[in-house]
This record gives C-alpha cells, structure tokens and sequence, in this order.
C-alpha cells in the first residue's frame, strides 16, 4: 500500500469515529455516556486522529505536494496547518 492510500484508510477510519460520535451527541447531550466511552472517543481524536496520522499527513503528504507545485501557504496546505 503506498503513503497516500494509507492515509486515505486512515481518513476512512477516522470519518467512521466522526459517525459514530454523531450518534453518539443525543446520548452525550442528554449526560447517558459512560465516562469510559467517552474517554475513549476523545483519546482517538487526540492521539490517533491528531498526533498518529496529521504528524503523517505533514510528514509524507504536504512535502510531496510541494515539491509537485502546491503552495505552502494558503489553501489546500496552509489551511491544514492552520
């Protein structure tokens, strides 16, 4: 598997969190999530999300944009960095 279809199945996963949480709100909204789920939901977005595959993304993707012509500043880029 190349860099970018790894992180396009960490995009994947990462959406597939953001729908869970989505059905996930009236519950939250209402104060019936465990502590443990919700721990959980936030620990995948901090670490995995955040730390694991953006570290990648500005590691792998945004160099070879780069070096393909995008500009460092402004959109698609600069935007993630924000």
């Amino acid at each position: 598997m190349s860099a970018a279809e790894t992180l396009e199945e960490e995009h994947k996963l990462i959406l597939r969190m953001l729908k869970a949480l989505s059905t996930l709100q009236p519950r939250i909204e209402k104060g019936e999530i465990d502590h443990d789920t919700l721990t959980s939901v936030v620990d995948f977005f901090r670490n995995y999300a955040d730390k694991f595959h953006h570290a990648k993304e500005e590691a792998q993707l945004f160099p070879t944009l780069e070096k393909r012509g995008v500009k460092p500043k402004g959109c698609p880029i600069g935007v993630l960095h924000s």
